[in-house]
């Protein structure tokens, strides 16, 4: 009788290791594919973020381009008036200069 309440126990004993161990793999199996999935939105969201960033940085690059090419076409255009009036400074002021010079004498 003893034998038999110890061949009883020992399969309950095996049967609830074997389901012990067989629900603990069902549970690292889930964990692992959650695991994989985490990951994986991870990658996706680190691609999007990349992305985003590239995106921005070209934008901003192209604004800077753009407006370094407008305020260096402004400064030429500022240069060019400054030239003008100073050379139409310089021929009024030797003109108007001949002229009082000649109506002096």
């Amino acid at each position: 009788m003893e034998n038999k309440i110890q061949e009883l126990t020992d399969k309950i004993y095996r049967e609830g290791v074997e389901k012990g161990n067989e629900e603990a793999q069902r549970l690292i199996s889930s964990a692992r594919d959650e695991a994989a999935k985490i990951v994986e939105e991870a990658r996706k969201e680190a691609e999007s973020v990349l992305a985003a960033a590239r995106k921005t940085a070209k934008e901003t690059a192209e604004n800077t381009q753009s407006e370094i090419k407008l305020f260096a076409g402004q400064a030429v255009n500022a240069l060019k008036t400054e030239i003008t009036t100073l050379l139409t400074n310089e021929v009024v002021s030797k003109a108007v200069k001949a002229l009082w010079q000649t109506r002096s004498i």
